[in-house]
């Protein structure tokens, strides 16, 4: 663990993510993370309160090593409503009186979505530092998206307006009929479950992005796929939105080849005007810390989902 001085700004996240959960200390002056652990997330159905309190215990250990109180902050792949209330359960089933109870020691427990969370670490640590008006993306176990004005994320009339993965689109694919969502086929999981219809013996999308890059053409086809269908969905918000760039953190995106120089190219060839065609499309700087980042950032003011901060804002 790298060394904490008395006046650093330090939180602990809690990144709860599709397939792993991130749990780490942070230094939310320079949006390092001082020391963290992964941990996998258990099936839905098994994200309960015994999961909360085994990752509980383990931000407990971690306060321990502080002479005074640490804030802690959660992030959640959930829609989180503009009281802060967890308004889905898609893929992690559990409820804020749950976490009140897992995490009781640490008081109010500051909690947001994912997304948002990550958008906010990469508005102050990455490249939507200065930046006014952009869109930061999630691609990894599922998908989503944020509109972003400068540090301000766009909440919506409820606060469910990160839900691009849960899109629909048409696909000739052999292996899919008729409608899909974006996320079936463009997040972790759907490529995993695509090139697994395909024959392929694969169970992660680091497997799948080995298997492209030994020369599998089953495994370039539905990382191709993927990335097509993801860069013709924001092809589809730069044409609505005008952002300034588009900034895309998660795991999917971690390398180049087939789904990052087909998402792009999808981007190029979808957006209608002809400057807009040149929207910057990067990768999260802040990569797969964005979101661990982010939920410590939760805590402060500008950052903490609750009844209290959601009634200021409406």
């Amino acid at each position: 663990m790298k060394a904490v001085s008395a006046s650093q700004d330090i939180a602990i996240g809690v990144d709860i993510g599709g397939s792993k959960t991130a749990i780490g200390i942070v230094d939310r002056g320079s949006g390092t993370v001082l020391h963290g652990t992964l941990v996998p997330t258990p099936p839905r159905g098994r994200t309960g309160a015994a999961f909360l309190e085994d990752i509980a215990s383990t931000a407990t250990r971690m306060a321990e090593r502080f002479d005074k109180p640490r804030p802690l902050g959660i992030g959640i792949c959930e829609l989180i409503d503009r009281d802060g209330e967890i308004a889905s359960s898609h893929r992690i089933d559990i409820t804020r009186q749950q976490i009140r109870d897992a995490f009781h020691d640490f008081g109010d427990v500051a909690v947001d979505s994912d997304i948002r969370a990550a958008a906010s670490a990469e508005a102050l640590f990455g490249h939507g530092r200065g930046r006014g008006h952009w869109i930061y993306v999630n691609a990894g176990t599922g998908i989503a998206s944020v509109l972003m004005n400068g540090a301000e994320c766009y909440v919506g009339a409820h606060g469910w307006v990160y839900s691009l993965g849960m899109s629909p689109v048409d696909l000739s694919l052999p292996e899919m009929a008729g409608s899909v969502l974006v996320e079936e086929v463009s997040g972790g999981s759907g490529l995993v479950a695509l090139a697994q219809r395909r024959g392929l013996q694969v169970n992660a999308v680091h497997e799948l992005t080995a298997a492209a890059g030994s020369g599998s053409q089953d495994a370039i086809a539905v990382l191709a796929a993927g990335g097509r269908v993801l860069g013709s969905a924001l092809a589809l918000l730069v044409n609505t939105l005008d952002p300034e760039a588009i900034i895309i953190g998660g795991g999917v995106v971690a390398d180049s080849g087939p789904y990052w120089n087909n998402l792009v190219a999808a981007v190029r060839q979808h957006v209608w005007h002809q400057p807009a065609k040149g929207v910057p499309v990067l990768r999260s700087a802040l990569s797969n810390q964005a979101g661990l980042i982010g939920a410590a950032l939760a805590p402060r003011p500008a950052f903490a989902v609750s009844p209290a901060s959601a009634a200021a804002r409406s």
